[in-house]
């Protein structure tokens, strides 16, 4: 498991490889907590991870409360379907855009 952040203008992405849980905390943590002031959206790349749980769940809910309540501000691009139909039960298609 690995995140790395890479700014793109105003764009913000955290690419997360593997598996997105509770062992991604801290690197997932860092990596939130040092959004630079020049990024005005967030994409969190999950293209490539096979697992996602609970915990992950929530630090993308914390990611939001810090960074912005609006919907179109954080993306989710996610390409596993189970993992998609993982934050469709959760409802995360009403808090985030998940494409």
């Amino acid at each position: 498991m690995s995140i790395i952040s890479t700014l793109n203008k105003s764009n913000l992405t955290i690419k997360i490889t593997d598996s997105f849980n509770f062992q991604s905390h801290r690197e997932f943590r860092t990596a939130s907590d040092n959004i630079p002031s020049e990024a005005t959206s967030v994409s969190i790349d999950i293209t490539t991870i096979d697992y996602i749980d609970s915990s992950a769940l929530g630090m993308l809910l914390i990611l939001r409360e810090k960074f912005s309540s609006d919907k179109d501000d954080i993306k989710i691009i996610v390409s596993n379907p189970y993992v998609k139909k993982i934050l469709n039960i959760a409802s995360f298609q009403k808090l985030f855009t998940i494409t």
